[in-house]
């Protein structure tokens, strides 16, 4: 679904430009060890260890960059920000931008 999603939008808005917040693969399945998200009913059924894989998808997805998302900024997130430099927890959670190419 996913995929899908991605080659539509790629049709639909060429040249236009997506972010978007995705897990590893690691984290497939395991929503209810999230403590606000088992309360919710939003499973965790998607996940992409390295979002540069994407562009396999379609010749129209054009990588631009990944982010750990606890870099985005780290200064927000108090004492949690030297996790981040943790390989676990650095790889877990990332911003991905792509760009839609005509």
């Amino acid at each position: 679904e996913v995929r899908r999603l991605f080659e539509v939008m790629a049709r639909r808005f060429p040249g236009g430009i997506i972010l978007f917040e995705a897990l590893s693969r690691r984290f497939v399945g395991k929503d209810a060890r999230h403590d606000t998200v088992s309360r919710c009913s939003a499973p965790f059924l998607w996940g992409v260890d390295r979002a540069k894989e994407l562009c396999a998808w379609s010749t129209a997805l054009r990588f631009e960059s990944e982010t750990p998302y606890f870099d985005c900024p780290p200064n927000r997130w108090g004492w949690v920000r030297w996790l981040r430099w943790l390989p676990p927890v650095k790889k877990a959670v990332k911003i991905c931008a792509f760009s839609f190419q005509a």
